[in-house]
């Protein structure tokens, strides 16, 4: 099992934007090290692998309580991060499906495409179609409600970067689609 540590969402993104490009735990400066904030910080730090994923559930919820008793509080979300179909463990509300490589997300800024003089005119004619034809499709959270969906726009993706390669991501980087469900707390 692979949780994110969430918060809001980054300030160029869109509002309702609740994937896995957001704010994550940070060093609290004006707390000592020792702080429980800051150690939960370092905590995550060391233990987040794959983009700042961690793999103890206990221990997140542990690191999200104690930024929720700053002054003020710093509110975070446990995700459950799946790859593709597979089914969580652990989350019970599906927030839907993100198109991410590590934390960085093509559907952050709601698939509004900037028309740009760097690009050929027909690329930036065919990303404002890929963005009008996906972007009725994303949920109120600013993901697609369904895998399939999210598959297809990133196939899309894949072929429109055939004709201008570097278009989305380099050689090094690989895009991937994701579930991400909320880990409800018991109370």
């Amino acid at each position: 099992m692979k949780f994110a540590i969430l918060g809001q969402p980054m300030q160029d993104a869109h509002p309702s934007y609740r994937g896995l490009d957001r704010e994550t735990p940070t060093f609290v400066e004006y707390l000592p090290e020792a702080h429980p904030v800051n150690q939960a910080f370092l905590w995550y730090a060391h233990a987040g692998v794959d983009g700042g994923l961690v793999d103890d559930m206990v221990q997140a919820q542990a690191a999200i309580a104690q930024y929720a008793v700053l002054t003020p509080p710093q509110y975070f979300e446990l995700i459950e991060v799946t790859m593709g179909a597979a089914r969580p463990n652990m989350g019970t509300v599906l927030l839907g499906y993100d198109i991410v490589a590590g934390y960085y997300s093509v559907l952050s800024w709601g698939l509004t495409f900037q028309e740009t003089s760097t690009l050929p005119p027909a690329i930036n004619t065919l990303t404002d179609l890929l963005g009008r034809y996906f972007r009725p499709r994303l949920n109120i959270h600013s993901l697609f409600a369904n895998m399939e969906t999210a598959q297809y726009c990133l196939a899309c993706m894949e072929a429109l970067q055939t004709f201008h390669p570097g278009l989305w991501e380099h050689e090094r980087v690989q895009f991937a689609v994701v579930g991400l469900w909320q880990v409800v707390a018991e109370v």
